[in-house]
């Protein structure tokens, strides 16, 4: 297999649900774990791809919730169990659903690492949850074809 097709299989595999790991940076507001840290490595899920393909939103996978901003963050977590994941490593972890992250699609080709995909169930609850976010607006889930009535 050439490199031009691995870069396609790897196209093809950002949609909904994936799932990927990489590296991110301040600049990203992605806090780095330890002082004197100029990164920190992710998981994450694709949530959509705006309208040309170009950017594509995602929600950060965390080993646990943050308890300085459990009370405000909390509800908006979908536990993700290690059992249905071989890529968690053992280890339950926290679909962060209340904000997302806006990144481009060259660099997820570029330097994600694609791990797998959620499955039907965690990702409807995992939209379900973008979607009563008080901080993602209505106008930025349209933009990735995630706004989902509120009837």
């Amino acid at each position: 297999m050439d490199l031009g097709s691995i870069g396609s299989l790897k196209e093809l595999s950002i949609r909904p649900g994936s799932v990927f790991y990489m590296r991110f940076y301040p600049e990203d507001n992605v806090v780095p774990k330890f002082a004197g840290d100029e990164h920190r490595d992710k998981y994450f899920v694709i949530l959509g791809k705006d309208s040309d393909g170009s950017y594509i939103a995602l929600s950060l996978i965390n080993s646990e919730i943050n308890s300085n901003l459990k009370s405000r963050i909390g509800l908006y977590q979908h536990q993700i169990k290690q059992e249905d994941y071989s890529f968690l490593q053992g280890k339950d972890r926290f679909v962060d659903c209340y904000s997302i992250k806006e990144v481009s699609a060259s660099r997820i080709l570029e330097l994600g690492e694609y791990k797998g995909v959620l499955n039907d169930g965690d990702l409807a609850k995992v939209i379900e949850l973008v979607n009563t976010s008080p901080v993602i607006s209505v106008a930025m889930l349209k933009q990735y074809s995630l706004f989902k009535s509120q009837e």
